[in-house]
């Protein structure tokens, strides 16, 4: 058996090929360190730390962070939470929908002007080796 790859079809922004976006770059791509960052709650491991509160947070984020081509080289897409179907190891995903409501995509929009991302997006179908 050799190394198989997971396919991934996400609706979002690639990211340029060589590069984290500006505000990615000292996280080092860990966007839920980025999240954390900026959610103005307790750190881990910071005195009153509260796990289910930065859930909450990162789950109202409108925003997904998709690592894809490989694990030592990888590339991203900035992409609309809720939106990324992954087919791993040979398994079968089924889309429900490729559709997704303007209201996601309103909110996906603004949390990207206000970081300075631009692009429109689109459905990207991508893998990740490894």
């Amino acid at each position: 058996m050799g190394i198989s790859s997971d396919g991934i079809l996400v609706y979002g922004i690639p990211c340029d090929e060589d590069a984290l976006p500006e505000f990615m770059e000292e996280f080092e791509g860990d966007f839920d360190e980025y999240l954390e960052s900026i959610s103005g709650l307790p750190r881990w491991g910071e005195p009153g730390h509260d796990f289910a509160a930065q859930r909450a947070f990162r789950d109202a984020c409108p925003v997904d962070f998709v690592a894809h081509c490989s694990y030592d080289c990888p590339m991203h897409i900035i992409a609309v939470r809720g939106t990324e179907y992954r087919n791993s190891r040979g398994s079968v995903t089924e889309p429900t929908s490729f559709e997704v409501p303007l209201e996601k995509i309103d909110a996906f929009t603004n949390w990207c002007t206000e970081r300075s991302i631009t692009g429109k997006p689109r459905w990207c179908l991508v893998s990740m080796y490894g």
